[in-house]
């Protein structure tokens, strides 16, 4: 993996299809057929159950999570990214993260929810829905807040805010220039930053001010198809993007990359280690997670474990979570 700003388009992925309508999710996995947002097809309200989750192996100490939708499960791994147990039975696990006490959030597309689970947990220990929206990606912030972009049929997506303590959503953010909302991150200041493509064929990252639910592009040039969002230690935010298999850097107030790590087959989701120096990159279509020194933006290693072509990565999230 190499730093560069000379950015490598990689063939084999359906950007033509995600550029001019996008997939609910912006997965594109070989084993995966784009089909526009409005092809996606999420259950009837009141035709859904709670899945019957099940672990195998432990997820006690566990480092990192990656979630693979094609089998419902998402991977536990220990501090060297070895596979040590599964939680299964999910119907879609999307997006993931983990709170400053260790608690897993898993999104599951297709049943609705966000499940909640207590460190090692072996069931959720809290379920989060308003029994319509799908949550594909989701973040939360150091007050407690959780917040996670959903998938719709044909209508433009959303945002759900859910205040601390709370089962249904206290708020939703949406923008009309908006046609799906993907990775979400915070800063240090619990500013909201959301990945965004329209169905006209544009793309970027809104912001959100802490404690608002009023949106603002931010005007960041050189987007295609903007997944996974997070942000550094200098409050840089860190995009992966599908279109040209890069991850890329904007510096806080910059709207040009100053940096780009190139050679992903996909870029899907990223997140920090607790130290801010090591960055976790999921790739779809590799079927892998690389694991980059982020100064130098040397691969230290990959995660193989448990996936494959047909059981790719997707969601990934450390604990301890990165500060923001």
């Amino acid at each position: 993996m190499r730093t560069s700003t000379v950015l490598r388009f990689v063939p084999g992925i359906a950007i033509a299809a995600l550029l001019a309508a996008g997939a609910s999710s912006g997965r594109t996995a070989a084993s995966e057929q784009v089909a526009p947002l409005g092809q996606h097809a999420l259950p009837a309200r009141g035709s859904l159950s709670q899945p019957r989750l099940r672990v195998r192996g432990s997820t006690k100490g566990a480092k990192l999570f990656v979630s693979t939708p094609a089998t419902g499960t998402v991977n536990v791994y220990n501090k060297k990214g070895h596979l040590q147990g599964q939680i299964t039975g999910f119907g879609d696990p999307g997006g993931l993260a983990v709170d400053a006490s260790g608690n897993l959030y898993v999104c599951d597309e297709i049943n609705l929810v966000i499940d909640v689970f207590a460190p090692g947990g072996s069931k959720p220990k809290t379920v989060l829905t308003d029994g319509t929206s799908a949550p594909v990606y989701v973040a939360v912030g150091t007050d407690g807040t959780v917040y996670a972009s959903n998938a719709t049929n044909g209508v433009p997506g959303s945002i759900s805010l859910w205040a601390p303590g709370h089962t249904q959503p206290t708020a939703t953010i949406t923008d009309s220039n908006v046609f799906n909302f993907h990775g979400l991150a915070l800063d240090s200041n619990n500013n909201l930053f959301a990945a965004w493509s329209s169905n006209k064929g544009t793309a970027g990252v809104d912001e959100v001010p802490s404690g608002s639910t009023t949106p603002t592009n931010l005007g960041l040039h050189g987007l295609l198809v903007p997944i996974g969002l997070t942000v550094d230690n200098q409050n840089a935010l860190v995009i992966a993007d599908a279109g040209d298999g890069s991850v890329k850097v904007f510096p806080q107030g910059a709207t040009s990359a100053t940096r780009a790590f190139s050679g992903f087959a996909q870029a899907s989701l990223l997140a920090f280690d607790s130290t801010g120096k090591v960055l976790f990159v999921s790739d779809a279509q590799a079927a892998h997670v690389v694991v980059l020194g982020y100064e130098r933006g040397n691969v230290k290693y990959t995660v193989t474990s448990g996936l494959s072509a047909s059981n790719y990565a997707w969601g990934v999230a450390l604990d301890p979570a990165a500060a923001p």
